[in-house]
Formats: structure tokens, sequence, C-alpha cells
């Protein structure tokens, strides 16, 4: 005999709270979705209260089979959530820490930078820096100023418009495989994967030149990595460059059409 109205399913849900009610699945309530009980739990916070004694000899599946207390198997869902917060929480200090020698290395290479006052050897110095704190295979940056054509470093290398232009029109630094551009050729053949970044003077918006930077591992610079990081490198190196670079003695014009 059907006790409830069938197109009111929320009448099987009723059921549970009424006192006098056994809590023992009838074939009516094991019609019932899991969404239609949680939903009835949900606007009935007090039920548990209620039915706490009740609840008690509740039993649930556990991970390996047997059958705990409905408060056993609470208490281990919180300790599961409790473990997994704990190994995020250690995740997120071990990045912290990595995060912060990171910054420290970078704060001490501009500020090596920054005391450099030898405008000839601060070039040769940002990409020695750069290879040595962050392990890559070869760092190479050249520095043009491109109202006069001159090439203030690497001295004697001759580089056409097209490098100037292409630098100048990144969006973003460019990560991934070698692409066969002429710039490449300073890197060892080696190289596997590349990073390139435009040299911008912030406060004059002018492109003052390119750093290229070079690892023999080829998943050390992906299209998808971030280049946040590497941006603000080039932004700083840029910057040191621009404050020196005007007291470069360029061996020749080498821009060339």
């Amino acid at each position: 005999m059907n006790f409830f109205d069938e197109n009111n399913p929320m009448d099987a849900l009723d059921l549970l709270s009424g006192k006098s009610q056994a809590l023992n699945i009838s074939a009516d309530l094991a019609e019932l979705t899991g969404e239609q009980v949680l939903g009835y739990l949900l606007t009935h916070p007090d039920f548990f209260a209620q039915y706490a004694q009740q609840l008690v000899d509740v039993s649930l599946p556990a991970a390996n089979g047997n059958m705990v207390s409905l408060a056993h198997w609470q208490t281990q869902t919180l300790r599961k959530k409790a473990d997994l917060s704990a190994s995020r929480l250690e995740e997120l200090l071990a990045q912290a820490t990595n995060n912060q020698k990171t910054h420290e290395k970078l704060f001490g290479m501009v500020m090596h930078w920054l005391a450099q006052n030898d405008a000839q050897a601060l070039p040769a110095q940002i990409e020695s820096d750069l290879q040595r704190i962050f392990e890559l295979h070869s760092a190479k940056v050249i520095v043009w100023q491109e109202d006069s054509r001159e090439i203030f470093y690497p001295y004697a290398q001759s580089w056409s418009d097209g490098l100037v232009g292409l630098t100048k029109a990144m969006y973003k630094p460019y990560c991934g495989a070698k692409q066969g551009i002429e710039v490449e050729n300073l890197l060892d053949n080696q190289t596997a994967s590349i990073a390139m970044i435009p040299l911008w003077h912030a406060r004059e918006l002018e492109c003052v030149g390119v750093m290229l930077l070079g690892s023999n591992d080829a998943a050390r610079f992906t299209p998808d990595m971030g280049t946040h990081f590497l941006h603000s490198i080039a932004l700083m190196a840029g910057a040191a460059l621009s404050r020196v670079s005007g007291r470069i003695k360029p061996s020749h014009l080498t821009l060339k059409k």
C-alpha cells in the first residue's frame, strides 16, 4: 500500500521527521533519489540533533568494505580532509620557500648589475650572471640603439633590421624550440629550448635589445609556461643596460638593411 502522494515525493521525506517512524528503508523510501534525501537534510539542519540517539545505530560502508557507525564515518571523512589540507599546506610552504630563494637570487643579481659602472663589461656580466644563477646552458644579449643604427654589444657582429623589428613586435617572451632565426646562432648547437625576451627601457618605452636564454633540456622552456618572471628579468636587464648604453663605444654601425 502506497502511503504518500506520488505527485509529491517530498511527502516521503517528511516520514523521516515523524518520531514514530523507524529508520529502516521501506520499499517506498527506496524510490527516493540521493538528491532528494540530501535536499531534505540541507533544509532541515536540526535533523541530526533530533535523531542523534537513533543515528548511533546507522551503519555505513567504510573504504575497506566493513560497516562503521555514522560518527566514525564522519570522523574518517574529516581526517581525510585534514590530511589533504595539511598536504596542500606543505606544498604551498615549499613553493613559498622556493619563491623566496628565487627572489633572493634575482635581488642579488640586480644589485650586481647596478653596481657595475663599466659600460663595456655590463652586457657580458648579465649573460654570465643569468647563466650561473639560473643554471642555463647559455645566455646571450644583444644591445642596440635603433635611431643611430648602432649595435653596442656583441662587438664585431652584424644583424639585420629584421631582428630589431621581430623583437619589437613580440607581444610576450617566446619560449620553446629554436625557430631558425639569426640570433640563435649565438647559442650552442646542443641548445634544445630557448627563451627570447625583448629588453625594454621602461621609462622611455624603447626596445634596447634582446635577451636569449638557452637550455639543453627541451622541457626547460615550453610554449605553455608562464612568462611573467622572464619579463621581469628582462625589464631589469633593460633598465640596467639603458643606464650605461650611452657610454658604450660601438665599434661600427652594424644594423644593415
